[in-house]
């Protein structure tokens, strides 16, 4: 296995790493067996796992390190109005760990959540690849009881989840910001992707040659 360290900000660097760290990089010559990651020099032993181990783990808390994606970060000028829009919310609202409404399925679980740095994270959860959820069966309570024991938090209509936060509890004030800072992260993510596609057409263009 080679590696070497990644010292770009650029979203085509980012894009790339990604692509490549998904499966490795596998040598197309016989009996090599070569893997390349990409990485800074504190991910490699994380990559390194994840690729041995094909994204499997026992634990949910270590899938989501290994696996989250950063949709929204600092870098990001979209991120901007969704800034503000979060500052309005009640201190409890703005920690991390902040869960934004999820979709779960029965074969996986789509989180998008505040982390520490205060960037929009995203994980695809797999329920086959996580020993715990597998032995344990992938129901909706276990899943929503196990982030909650993360510190994952938010709302949820019932009131039976640990560490969740009841909707229809919650006060009509806040239900209207956390509205809008739905709208703002929707309109964010909409915005990015836009940019993204327009700076890639634009870069398609500039090395046509005529």
């Amino acid at each position: 296995m080679s590696k070497f360290e990644w010292d770009s900000h650029s979203e085509e660097a980012k894009e790339i790493k990604n692509k490549i760290n998904q499966e490795g990089w596998e040598s197309q010559e016989v009996d090599t067996g070569a893997a390349v990651l990409i990485g800074k020099k504190e991910e490699m032993v994380d990559l390194e796992n994840k690729l041995e181990n094909e994204g499997r783990t026992k634990d949910l808390a270590t899938y989501i390190k290994l696996h989250k994606e950063t949709l929204l970060s600092e870098e990001d000028p979209e991120l901007g109005d969704l800034t503000k829009a979060m500052i309005k919310l009640p201190e409890n609202l703005r920690k991390p760990g902040l869960v934004f409404p999820i979709k779960i399925t029965p074969e996986k679980l789509l989180l998008k959540y505040l982390d520490k740095t205060n960037n929009i994270s995203f994980c695809e959860i797999n329920y086959h690849k996580i020993d715990e959820i597998k032995e344990a069966g992938a129901t909706n309570t276990f899943i929503k009881n196990k982030l909650a024991e993360l510190g994952f938090y938010g709302f949820y209509d019932s009131s039976d989840q640990v560490g969740m936060i009841n909707w229809d509890k919650t006060e009509g004030k806040t239900k209207e910001i956390f509205r809008k800072v739905l709208k703002e992260l929707e309109l964010a993510e909409t915005g990015k992707k836009k940019r993204l596609e327009e700076e890639a057409q634009e870069k398609k263009t500039k090395e046509f040659e005529f």
